[in-house]
Parts: C-alpha cells; structure tokens; sequence
C-alpha cells in the first residue's frame, strides 16, 4: 500500500496476467504479458510479489518462451514508464560473469532497488536506481573478486 493505492499481480481468462494499480474505486493496468521492456523481447511472467513506494512498483518475471524461462528484475518508474533493472545479459559487479537469474522480491524504498541475483558460481543481494546507473553489491557468496561483502547463506529477505 502506498497513499492509499495498492499494487498487486493478478490473472484472468486466456492467460491474462499483469501488473495492477487500485485506489479502491478503479484499476489501473501497469503492465501485462504483452508490455514491451528495454532490451527484452517476448511475453512476460510475473512473479507473485511487488514492491510499492512513491508510485513506483519493483517486480522480478521471467519471458515466456516455453523453453528456458529466462528472467530479469524491472520496475514502473511513476511519470516515466516500464524499465529494466537487470537481466540475464547484465554483468554481475565484480564477479566477471552476466547474471544467470533473479528471484523473489525485488523490494523497493523510493527509486532504490534491492533484489536477489545468480551468478555461475555465486548468488548476492544488489541494489540499483530505478533512473540507472551501476548496480551495487550488498552482499555476496562467495564474495566476487574486491568484494569485503561476504555471507555464508542468503535467503528469502
């Protein structure tokens, strides 16, 4: 909930599923299967989680290809539209390898984004601007090459 607005994921006949916005009276679609993201091709997957604040909504889904079901971390930025945050074709700071893939949650705090991410060898909590820039390392295991951010386990947050 955010200023009396809640954001959710929902689904409908023929597949339908998506991204929505409500103030108690009307639903606002923020994006569904078929939205167009920054260098990601496909329909979209959404995962069952959110994060709202300030207007702007973090998410993690995948493309749905029927194949491999790769997945990336976007976001709605408010008054600007849909962005991607990261993806399988996003290198991984410090760790010299993309990332392999993204889970539950992408939590939000105004534009800040902190998600989970996998690498060939590791897995790390990260955090972005929802206007761009470099993605961070909160924490890693095992700690990629520099980093002084190590953990022995990561989990659900």
């Amino acid at each position: 909930m955010d200023g009396g607005k809640f954001a959710f994921i929902a689904s409908g006949g023929s597949e339908q599923q998506g991204i929505y916005v409500s103030d108690g009276s009307k639903i606002t679609r923020i994006a569904d299967k078929t939205s167009k993201f920054p260098g990601i091709s496909g329909n979209i997957g959404w995962s069952s989680e959110v994060g709202f604040d300030q207007g702007n909504i973090s998410f993690w889904a995948y493309i749905d290809d029927k194949i491999s079901y790769p997945n990336f971390i976007g976001a709605y930025v408010n008054g600007s539209g849909l962005v991607t945050i990261a993806s399988t074709a996003t290198a991984v700071p410090g760790a010299g390898t993309n990332f392999t893939g993204f889970s539950s949650p992408a939590d939000l705090s105004g534009t800040t984004m902190v998600f989970p991410g996998y690498y060939s060898g590791g897995q790390g909590i990260y955090s972005a601007s929802l206007s761009g820039g470099a993605i961070t390392t909160i924490a890693n295991r095992p700690p990629a090459y520099g980093s002084t951010h190590s953990v022995t386990a990561l989990g659900p947050f």
